[in-house]
This record gives structure tokens, C-alpha cells and sequence, in this order.
């Protein structure tokens, strides 16, 4: 049986990268959040689970009403893990189209490059439902300002990656 699902298509993915960066300021995130953003693009409702700085009461009770048996998952750490190799895949090839520019050391910090956006993919941003927008620009411009590593960090409150390691 063959079942599609956003999560796995590298299309699909270069879109909410885009739309992630786009709403940035400045328009540039690193590897890990973008992945933790990217995540709960896709998944909103999960964000209500987490630890959030308290200021986003009201966020979190919104994203909690999108809950529904059918967009449940089973184990949101390793679906993320799962996730890597397709978030990967976008930003290189987001890269390839000089839409992005990377370090020469790896893919750690995603910079939206000045390259205009192509009008095909303008239109289609554009005609995103309204709710898609500002959720991207949410999670761009609020969740993204919750620092990443730490034990207070958004790896942390996620529980979507492992910040125990990682330099504060």
C-alpha cells in the first residue's frame, strides 16, 4: 500500500522551507530549528504539547483545536528523524536553484539568498489558505525566537532532538 504524506516529499518540503524563511527576520535559521519548525508546519497541533515561553498561552490553545484522531502521531521524535534526509534534500536543492546560501562547511545555518522567488512559485505561496501564512510567520517569527539548545531551549521543550550535548 502506498500512502502520501507531505512529511516525505522534497517538494512539499522546499515550499515550507521557503515560506519559513521567507518570514524570518533576518531571513536565515539554523539547520536544527529549521527542522523543528519545519516539523510543526506540518503538525501544528503538537506544538500545544510543548513547554512554551508564556507569552503563547493563546497560540497554544489554537494549535490544540486542530487535534484530530487523523492527524495523530505515533512517535513525534522519531518521525522527525525520519523527516532529516527529505529537509536535507530540500535545502540542497533550494541551494542548487541559488534560493539559499549555505556555508562551505556543511548545511548548520540556512540563509535565504537575494535571489527573487520564481512567479510560479510566488503564486503558489500567495495562494496558500490564510491560516497555512500565519502559521509560517508564527512559527518564523515567535516560536523561532525561543533559543535552541540549553535545557531550556526548543530542542529541550520539544523533545524532537537531543540538546544535551549541544553547547549552550
Amino acid at each position: 500500500m502506498l500512502i502520501y504524506h507531505p512529511a516525505f516529499d522534497v517538494n512539499h518540503a522546499r515550499l515550507r522551507v521557503i515560506q519559513l524563511l521567507d518570514h524570518a527576520k533576518p531571513q536565515e535559521l539554523q539547520f536544527d530549528m529549521l527542522r523543528i519548525l519545519d516539523f510543526y508546519f506540518l503538525f501544528p497541533h503538537l506544538l500545544a504539547e510543548i513547554k512554551l515561553t508564556r507569552g503563547m498561552t493563546r497560540l497554544k490553545r489554537e494549535l490544540a483545536l486542530r487535534a484530530n484522531k487523523y492527524n495523530r502521531v505515533p512517535s513525534p521524535r522519531m518521525l522527525i528523524r525520519q523527516m532529516e534526509g527529505v529537509q536535507e534534500a530540500a535545502v540542497r536543492a533550494l541551494e542548487a536553484g541559488r534560493l539559499l546560501d549555505l556555508p562551505s562547511a556543511g548545511v548548520s545555518v540556512i540563509k535565504r539568498s537575494n535571489v527573487p522567488l520564481p512567479t510560479e512559485l510566488v503564486r503558489v505561496i500567495s495562494e496558500q489558505p490564510e491560516d497555512e501564512k500565519a502559521l509560517a510567520s508564527t512559527l518564523a517569527t515567535e516560536v523561532a525566537l525561543i533559543p535552541l539548545n540549553g535545557p531550556d531551549g526548543l530542542k529541550a521543550r520539544s523533545g524532537l532532538l537531543e540538546y544535551r550535548y549541544d553547547p549552550e
